[in-house]
């Protein structure tokens, strides 16, 4: 799966019950070419990645995260069928008590992600916290210059 069709899925997942036709309206597109985005035929240029992303009222970390909740929805769904899939040869499956790497790669995946998600909340918090000391030294700065000019 290329990153144009994570994409894709992300803003399928951000559109929710929504039709195509009302987000394609209210983007400015036709329906037909949101389709082509959501199936990962077509890649929407910025500008009308944006006017999805306002009729979807969403952020662009909004749809980071749809995508990324796409792909371990995804990685979890393909790790599931290769151990139970009733489509592999019967010599190929493991009987269900010895599922355990199936379950054990599960866990992995879930712990990947969670992984990722606390590396995001981190990252997200220092760049908060980076913005805050900044206005809190533009402050300082500025009422020391209002106290040095009033003597």
């Amino acid at each position: 799966m290329t990153g144009f069709d994570r994409v894709g899925l992300g803003l399928r997942r951000l559109r929710g019950p929504r039709s195509q036709a009302e987000v394609a309206k209210a983007a400015g597109i036709r329906q037909g070419r949101l389709s082509e985005y959501e199936n990962g035929t077509h890649q929407p240029s910025l500008g009308t990645l944006d006017e999805l992303l306002k009729a979807l009222d969403a952020s662009m970390l909004d749809l980071a995260w749809a995508v990324e909740a796409e792909a371990a929805r995804a990685e979890t769904r393909d790790a599931l069928r290769g151990q139970f899939s009733p489509w592999r040869p019967r010599a190929e499956r493991q009987p269900l008590d010895s599922a355990m790497p199936a379950e054990a790669e599960l866990r992995r995946l879930i712990d990947e992600r969670i992984a990722w998600v606390e590396r995001a909340i981190a990252d997200k918090l220092r760049e908060t916290a980076d913005s805050l000391e900044l206005e809190k030294s533009l402050e300082l700065e500025r009422r020391l210059e209002e106290a040095g000019a009033e003597p």
